[in-house]
């Protein structure tokens, strides 16, 4: 299960979801272990695996010191199955 953390950068506010892999690594280093609140600073770190359209602009992947600001944490509530979740997926 993944949570959604409300995060701002460069006075842009941006929801996501933390999944491993399914985001920037360095990123994810992180976000791990903050707390609504929290600040922190974080060199980004071009990966040419996640981040392959960027490839082709030297520019974009370049290491930058980023201030991270994370403004809340909800954690995803996944519905109970049971007979009832079962039917209203037909």
């Amino acid at each position: 299960m993944s949570s959604k953390i409300q995060l701002i950068t460069s006075a842009l506010t941006k929801m996501f979801s933390v999944v491993s892999g399914e985001m920037p690594k360095w990123l994810y280093k992180a976000v791990i272990g903050m707390k609504s609140g929290d600040e922190k600073e974080a060199k980004s770190e071009f990966d040419p695996e996640v981040d392959a359209e960027i490839a082709s602009n030297s520019k974009d992947a370049e290491s930058k010191l980023c201030r991270i600001t994370l403004k809340t944490i909800k954690k995803g509530i996944l519905p109970e199955i049971n007979d009832e979740f079962l039917q209203n997926m037909v």
